[in-house]
């Protein structure tokens, strides 16, 4: 009877054990799993960035309008206007003609003016002075316009022969503003060898015919 209650104790004592072996509280040592992250509802979803393969479309350049270049040498008639007199100075314009039948160009500035002899080959006296209270602008000349550059010649009568070097003038050579081109023209009267006496003074081109 002893044994038997011996035998009876560890049975109940081995299904307590068993029991508490099958709880459903975790065992240590062991983590439970983190409930995934659910995003609030003020917070946006990610937008993915695609990278475009293709390059911006080029934006067309406004293309600038161009206008007449200079005159050259080939498009320019060269001629003396007629002069007229006051106060001991004789003024004549000179004329430049644009005779391309097509195309327009250009003119700004003072041509070269001299007085040569009557091969146009030798210079006498010195060149023409520049007068810059004329003012510059650029000239357009359309096929058959005309510009023109006024130029004052003093009577070299007027200055003393010896000092003056009088001497005379058979020939007018004109450079059209910035070429390198002359053209020899007849003229005839008296200049100075002496360049301290200023017998030409030459204006700045401006359109029309009458120099001014």
């Amino acid at each position: 009877m002893r044994s038997s209650a011996c035998a009876a104790g560890l049975l109940a004592a081995g299904a307590i054990l068993v029991s508490g072996c099958s709880s459903s509280s975790p065992s240590a040592g062991s983590t439970p799993a983190a409930p995934a992250a659910t995003p609030g509802p003020s917070s946006p979803s990610a937008t993915p960035v695609v990278a475009s393969s293709s390059p911006p479309a080029a934006t067309p350049s406004t293309s600038l309008s161009v206008g007449p270049g200079p005159c050259s040498a080939s498009s320019l008639k060269v001629t003396l206007g007629k002069g007229g007199a006051a106060a001991g100075t004789a003024y004549y314009p000179i004329l430049f003609t644009n005779i391309s039948p097509v195309a327009s160009c250009t003119l700004y500035g003072f041509p070269g003016v001299s007085f040569t002899g009557e091969t146009y080959s030798v210079q006498v006296g010195p060149a023409a002075t520049r007068n810059h209270s004329s003012p510059e602008a650029v000239v357009t000349l359309t096929p058959g316009a005309v510009a023109s550059a006024l130029v004052a010649v003093v009577d070299a009568q007027n200055y003393p022969p010896g000092p003056c070097g009088l001497t005379t003038a058979s020939g007018i050579l004109v450079y059209p503003p910035n070429l390198t081109t002359a053209v020899g023209l007849p003229f005839n009267g008296y200049t100075c060898v002496n360049a301290k006496y200023h017998v030409l003074t030459v204006n700045a081109v401006v359109a029309g015919s009458s120099g001014t």
